[in-house]
């Protein structure tokens, strides 16, 4: 939250920073009427992660984090591409999305 509005960090919809949340679904649909979504604690990131997880600690999430990650650097390999392009500091798709103002 800032101040009284969500934001949203997701860096496959813009990975140059935040957006507030009106923004974050505008990307995804025309017609709200369409959709529906949870907003739901920030310790809860993953898809089985339940909305009312009540945690203080980071430590699980950066070590699924890494997890995640080695997943993802194995796959891209099998699939002879190069990770550290596809998952470095300048990924192939940080150059779709113009720098926004937040």
């Amino acid at each position: 939250m800032v101040g009284q509005q969500p934001v949203i960090f997701d860096p496959a919809i813009n990975p140059s920073g935040p957006m507030y949340l009106k923004d974050w679904i505008a990307t995804m649909t025309t017609d709200l009427k369409t959709v529906s979504f949870s907003i739901c604690k920030s310790t809860s990131y993953a898809p089985s992660s339940p909305c009312s997880v009540d945690s203080t600690s980071n430590e699980p999430a950066l070590d699924h984090q890494m997890m995640y990650l080695d997943y993802e650097w194995n796959r891209i390999s099998d699939m002879k591409r190069d990770p550290s392009k596809e998952l470095g500091d300048s990924p192939p798709w940080s150059q779709r999305y113009q720098s926004r103002q937040f």
